[in-house]
């Protein structure tokens, strides 16, 4: 079993099954806030991010989780895991932020329950709640480049007490960077799982 702490709660429990390296640093400087899971494919990265977002919202249900990915494939595999299996997110506190441009005919019957969905000319479009809606959701999964529009609603940067990206090997410097600017606080706690060997 190993531990990360959780700032308001203390330790968090993953289990060594995972098979990962957690690296705990201090918090209030801006690239020591960090978490990394970094191993091979395969090894369980995302099932780890998985529990640790799930384990965060249980010992404090007051944190604010922005959860991002390169694709939208890894994105809704990100909702889809914390919306089933052991204690899954409801869709009262979790939103999956698509891009309006997305068509929703191509999306998951699962992950379109976790959208905003209105009527244009006829047919469903994915759209973007307002900024008071947006913040009262504990999770918030989006692309890391859609993750931009949360900033660009209002969002300020004290409201994530974490930010998690997945498969961040396989994303480019800038679509790491989209949702640290302008979210990404000295409170907050930056979160990174990937394989370092894969590249795009």
């Amino acid at each position: 079993m190993s531990m990360f702490s959780s700032p308001t709660s203390g330790p968090l429990r993953i289990p060594s099954s995972f098979g990962v390296l957690l690296v705990r640093f201090p918090a209030g400087v801006f690239f020591l806030c960090l978490l990394i899971l970094c191993v091979l494919r395969g090894t369980g990265k995302t099932s780890t991010l998985i529990e640790v977002i799930k384990q965060l919202l249980t010992t404090n249900p007051d944190a604010k989780i922005l959860a991002c990915a390169p694709s939208n494939t890894a994105s809704d595999l990100i909702l889809t895991r914390l919306a089933s299996g052991r204690g899954p997110i409801s869709t009262t506190r979790m939103f999956r932020l698509n891009a309006p441009s997305r068509n929703p005919m191509e999306v998951d019957k699962l992950v379109k329950d976790y959208s905003f969905l209105e009527k244009e000319r006829g047919t469903d479009r994915f759209s973007i709640p307002d900024r008071g809606e947006l913040k009262r959701f504990s999770v918030i999964v989006a692309t890391c480049i859609s993750a931009g529009l949360i900033y660009s609603l209002g969002v300020d940067s004290g409201h994530f007490s974490y930010i998690c990206i997945d498969e961040a090997g396989q994303a480019t410097e800038p679509e790491v960077i989209v949702p640290l600017a302008g979210l990404f606080s000295p409170q907050c706690r930056m979160i990174l799982a990937g394989d370092h060997m894969q590249v795009r």
